[in-house]
């Protein structure tokens, strides 16, 4: 039920009457930085509403640093929680200490459909990240076709993907969506559906989020994955990342394990840098880790909203080598077309 503040009765004990003066003590604060003017209330209004103003412009500050993070240097997070219509192509160049190379492009695209106050999207993408079990690093070398030196081997998709998905809610800590569609490899059609969920939790300088993610493939079977991030606010250009990543495949009746630290720091409106470290591992036979890494990303936009470059240096100490180093770069070409260019990638 509703206080309403016309309603309210300050003939109570003085016990009660201390504890509304220092509430007006801790939030009048807020009144002052959110600069609302408080001084009419709309019919019907309930007592409490003016504080939603401050909270949400707090909430909103913080939230905008860690997005456009993400955004700034494409984190697949950003394209999944997606309201808008984009086109977003980018293709990694892999140069290995050996001299082998592999190039694989990558392409995806979400039309917004005239339906259900843009609810409703189309969905195509080439994305391995959308695959079960993807969980190797962006530059992992172990997986590269060995080819002549100098001569990168061109790494074609095999897969693709069409879905329609529902965005069922899209709120400031809230987003959940669900899909359905075909996953094409070759000559063979693949239905699948997938459901997400993320939750986002603020606490001062701290955001925690939460994502589950299930799945559902014809062939390969059913799965699902818990994301944990928890980011921590340096100051208004530096921001510090923990992921924890769980993934459950039934197909391969085991876990895949990933924990990551990063980074992050704006140089200016067109250049950023980050610093990561990973840990992979899985259950299969007995917990153990697969891989080890660590790298710097060095991103810049080349031209206004949609055309960027990125130069990653990376040591990586993978199982397959006997964990032995094995030093990599990659160059990354990305364009992004569409409302997602429209501003949102600078920081």
């Amino acid at each position: 039920m509703k206080v309403i503040f016309s309603r309210i009765s300050f003939a109570s004990s003085p016990r009660a009457l201390v504890r509304r003066v220092l509430l007006v003590m801790l939030i009048w604060p807020l009144c002052c930085i959110a600069q609302d003017d408080l001084s009419t209330f709309p019919e019907g209004a309930s007592y409490f509403d003016w504080l939603d103003k401050p909270r949400d412009f707090l909430s909103t500050r913080f939230v905008s640093l860690s997005n456009k993070v993400d955004s700034f240097f494409g984190d697949e997070r950003a394209f999944q929680e997606a309201r808008t219509s984009y086109l977003r192509f980018y293709g990694d160049l892999v140069v290995q200490k050996d001299g082998t190379s592999n190039f694989n492009p990558q392409i995806q695209a979400r039309v917004v459909l005239p339906a259900l106050e843009k609810h409703l999207h189309l969905l195509i993408e080439t994305n391995a990240a959308t695959t079960p079990n993807a969980n190797a690093t962006t530059a992992e070398p172990t997986s590269s076709v060995v080819t002549q030196k100098g001569v990168p081997a061109i790494k074609t998709p095999q897969d693709f993907f069409a879905a329609i998905r529902l965005l069922v809610t899209d709120t400031l800590h809230w987003n959940v969506s669900t899909d359905a569609g075909l996953r094409i490899h070759g000559f063979a059609l693949d239905p699948f559906v997938r459901a997400r969920a993320g939750h986002v939790k603020d606490m001062d300088d701290w955001q925690f989020r939460l994502t589950e993610s299930a799945y559902w493939f014809e062939q390969s079977g059913a799965g699902e994955s818990t994301q944990f991030d928890a980011d921590y606010k340096i100051n208004e250009h530096n921001l510090a990342r923990s992921r924890t990543v769980a993934t459950w495949s039934d197909h391969d009746q085991q876990f895949y394990y990933q924990q990551g630290f990063t980074l992050f720091h704006a140089i200016n409106d067109n250049q950023a840098l980050s610093y990561q470290g990973n840990i992979y591992g899985e259950n299969q036979l007995n917990s153990h880790v697969t891989e080890y890494d660590v790298s710097a990303t060095w991103r810049i936009r080349m031209h206004r909203e949609w055309l960027f470059f990125d130069v990653q240096p990376g040591l990586y100490w993978p199982e397959t080598n006997g964990f032995r180093i094995t030093p990599a770069i990659l160059l990354r070409v990305e364009a992004i077309f569409g409302d997602m260019a429209c501003g949102c990638y600078g920081i």
